[in-house]
């Protein structure tokens, strides 16, 4: 199965690189992007990265290239819809005072919005469609747009290069382990910061939330995951297959 993959998208090469930037448009895109799985396929692109089937630094730039494309879309359906479709406005003036608000805080924190809606699925594709109704400058959005994306590549395409690259290693099911392992915890530990950040916050005082956890509780587990992320890094370092993994991964970039 693995083969007939690696077959097709060696053959069809061309074919592949234009699903990626068809899908990083698209996934861009006000409305269409929510409901694209973009975890998934960003996964099963660094996968085939790691597999050596598609070049890093095409994919990367066709990734970048697509992305941007589809947010300067969504910036000037933004201007189209705030200058044509009526029911927008009387939305619009019939929440003034709220929307006044909502709208200053936007546009003073125009970089933080921006910037931090691009690692947030359900907000990415609504913060350039409302910098583009806010008639927001260009200028302003684009920097922090494109430091966005830059970033939100890379780590959305890691984890599936790493499971490409690993798979490359025979006899590697411990490795393999503590690899999961460690990408576990890291989530676990970015999870119960974000929990920890709304408790302080104030933000956290939902009870009858199904993963709700105790001040004090969120601590301790913290701790605890950040412990453990440092422990399962120490063992892929003392790993025999780690040279090997080292080895495979740096030579997707020459």
């Amino acid at each position: 199965m693995k083969n007939c993959l690696g077959l097709i998208v060696v053959k069809h090469k061309i074919l592949t690189y234009f699903f990626i930037l068809l899908f990083t448009i698209l996934e861009s895109l006000f409305i269409i992007g929510l409901f694209l799985p973009s975890s998934v396929l960003m996964f099963f692109i660094g996968f085939l990265i790691g597999k050596k089937y598609i070049s890093i630094y095409y994919s990367y730039l066709i990734g970048v290239l697509g992305c941007l494309f589809g947010d300067l879309l969504s910036y000037y359906l933004g201007k189209l819809i705030i200058k044509n479709f009526s029911l927008v406005k009387n939305y619009f003036l019939k929440y003034t005072k709220i929307n006044d608000k909502i709208f200053f805080l936007f546009k003073k924190n125009i970089f933080f919005f921006i910037f931090c809606g691009k690692f947030i699925s359900f907000i990415r594709p609504f913060v350039i469609l409302l910098s583009g109704m806010l008639n927001i400058s260009l200028k302003k959005v684009l920097f922090p747009d494109i430091m966005g994306i830059l970033i939100w590549l890379i780590l959305y395409l890691i984890p599936g290069i790493t499971t490409g690259v690993a798979l490359n290693i025979k006899d590697n099911v411990v490795f393999n382990s503590y690899l999961f392992c460690l990408f576990l915890f890291i989530l676990i530990s970015i999870y119960l910061c974000y929990k920890w950040y709304l408790y302080n916050n104030n933000l956290y005082l939902n009870k009858y939330d199904i993963f709700f956890l105790d001040k004090y509780l969120i601590k301790y587990l913290l701790v605890i995951s950040i412990i453990l992320v440092y422990y399962f890094i120490y063992l892929i370092n003392i790993n025999k297959t780690f040279n090997i993994f080292l080895n495979i991964f740096s030579n997707l970039f020459f």
